[in-house]
């Protein structure tokens, strides 16, 4: 990405989340994580999602609720992209 500047901004410093009994109960707020699926909120770099993209950098918060990944694809390139923060996104799994 050389000097370009990131889209969005950071998120807030201490991130939490919760499995899917606090979640499932409307406490989770979005932060729900799980060994199969997270949402964006509590993604972290060097997460890997199903689709084999690599997270390159914690996710920074957009001005519309939207969550921005920079991922590095399957084929090596890195991609910025945005997503809705109250997604369940599915992660790799070991078969």
């Amino acid at each position: 990405m050389g000097n370009q500047v990131p889209p969005g901004a950071p998120l807030p410093g201490t991130r939490y989340y919760h499995g899917e009994s606090e979640w499932a109960k409307g406490l989770g707020r979005n932060l729900l994580r799980t060994r199969q699926f997270a949402q964006p909120y509590t993604l972290m770099q060097g997460d890997r999602l199903a689709t084999g993209d690599e997270l390159m950098s914690p996710p920074r918060q957009g001005n519309e609720g939207e969550i921005f990944l920079h991922l590095r694809r399957e084929d090596g390139q890195p991609k910025w992209v945005a997503v809705p923060s109250i997604i369940p996104i599915a992660l790799w799994q070991e078969r």
